[in-house]
């Protein structure tokens, strides 16, 4: 296709040459472009248009015309909306269309277009004259109002309960435009240090620790957020144990499978690194039961989850079951057929056919496993969250054999041809991809569930 393409544009350009249309014949799409936008009534892409045409094409008289006609057009409208903005007091928009004034100028200052005119007679090609933009004076002023409009209304809504977080949105837009204006980032530090005060007052203790920190984020150090980000961050850990899932399934070829998904959701579920989660080992909580004087034969389960749970301070315990696991290897499976195809001979160039017989072969198998888990609040003493999960991990060969030419093979044939021939994985070693798998699942869902 590149060939062909770079083969279209060379024919163009000899074409072009032959009948003396020239360089400038080859680069008049801009230049159409433009007017197809100006004549829709979109200046703003016709004059960008233009630009790029006269960068290549500096004396093109309908280019330059239309650029003189569009360049007027945008400045007006630009100049009489920051205009119109400004009488509003929206400044924001104000300063955009300062900024998008600005834009203009160098855009239209990379170029240099020429006119043909005459001199003591003589044709000679004069730069026009391109009007230059400057509105610094009122993008100025423009960024004084704002500036000032945004801090005030950040002071005014930190007087109003619940309002925080937008106060700090408008202390943050005067810093866009001035970066440390006034007492704006102090003003932002403390109006998120009252927020972070109050959330943990309420023991919404992990959306405590984000505006502590937050509150850093702008002044370092601010009072004692970083102690108290640290303080409320241990009150806001959740204490899990858990404990090993129990393999219902009758099936033992797969090891101990249940304190297997065990380990592996707690390794899963470390790897995603959750801040507020903290696990406890079985071992752990017997050695606590023991301390208690309960002893290391306590039954721990769904049943006596909450008083287990609040003599050794953990939260919440995650029950599981292994339910079922199927292991299927069906034997192979094949369909055969024959195809054939009329080929031409290079050198007689008589028609003659080839013929196949063929053989899609099939061979696949799986490994399913089903469980649930429960999660037991300490607190509450119920199960807060319960589900089933199943999964399916397989593994399948597909390839082809034939007897006779292959090119009589259709391609919806040696599309089979997928794999090649080959055994397929063992029932273990699918097991072992589906515990990933399993284990993947839940830790995503334990870390949503305690984030």
């Amino acid at each position: 296709m590149k060939k062909e393409k770079r083969k279209a544009v060379v024919g163009v350009i000899v074409l072009c040459f032959l009948f003396g249309l020239g360089h400038s014949a080859l680069i008049a799409d801009e230049y159409n472009d433009a007017k197809k936008a100006y004549e829709a009534g979109q200046n703003d892409a016709a004059l960008r248009l233009l630009v790029i045409k006269l960068r290549r094409d500096s004396d093109h008289k309908d280019a330059i015309a239309l650029f003189k006609t569009v360049l007027n057009l945008v400045i007006d409208k630009r100049q009489k909306a920051a205009q119109d903005y400004e009488a509003r007091k929206d400044w924001d928009k104000a300063f955009d269309e300062y900024e998008a004034l600005n834009k203009i100028n160098e855009l239209i200052s990379s170029i240099t277009p020429v006119e043909e005119t005459k001199v003591d007679g003589r044709k000679v090609k004069k730069p026009i004259e391109i009007p230059k933009i400057d509105v610094s004076a009122q993008r100025e002023n423009v960024i004084n109002n704002a500036v000032e409009a945004h801090y005030q209304k950040g002071v005014s809504l930190m007087q109003t309960v619940g309002s925080s977080d937008r106060a700090v949105e408008e202390f943050d837009a005067a810093r866009k435009y001035i970066t440390d204006y006034k007492d704006s980032r102090e003003l932002s530090a403390e109006a998120l240090y009252r927020d972070a005060v109050d959330l943990n007052a309420k023991k919404d203790y992990k959306n405590a620790v984000k505006k502590f920190r937050r509150c850093q984020e702008y002044v370092s150090g601010y009072k004692d957020s970083a102690t108290l980000a640290e303080q409320v961050k241990q009150t806001a850990i959740r204490r899990v144990a858990v404990m090993p899932f129990s393999n219902l399934s009758g099936k033992t070829q797969f090891g101990e499978v249940g304190q297997i998904l065990t380990e592996r959701i707690i390794s899963a579920t470390m790897q995603k690194q959750p801040e507020f989660l903290e696990f406890v080992t079985r071992e752990y909580v017997q050695q606590l039961l023991q301390e208690q004087a309960m002893g290391q034969s306590a039954v721990i389960d769904e049943n006596t989850a909450a008083k287990v749970g609040k003599l050794t301070g953990i939260h919440a315990f995650i029950f599981g079951k292994v339910l079922m696991i199927t292991a299927s290897y069906p034997p192979e499976t094949a369909v055969n057929g024959s195809s054939s195809k009329n080929k031409v001979s290079y050198k007689t160039g008589e028609q003659y056919t080839v013929t196949a017989n063929w053989t899609k072969h099939t061979l696949q198998g799986y490994v399913e496993m089903s469980g649930s888990f429960q999660i037991v609040d300490v607190e509450k003493g119920t199960i807060v969250k319960s589900e089933n999960i199943t999964k399916r991990a397989e593994d399948r060969a597909q390839w082809v054999t034939f007897i006779g030419d292959e090119d009589a093979i259709g391609r919806e044939v040696k599309s089979h041809h997928t794999t090649g021939q080959r055994s397929l994985e063992p029932a273990e070693a699918l097991a072992s991809k589906l515990i990933e798998s399993i284990s993947n699942d839940l830790a995503t869902r334990l870390v949503k569930f305690f984030q």
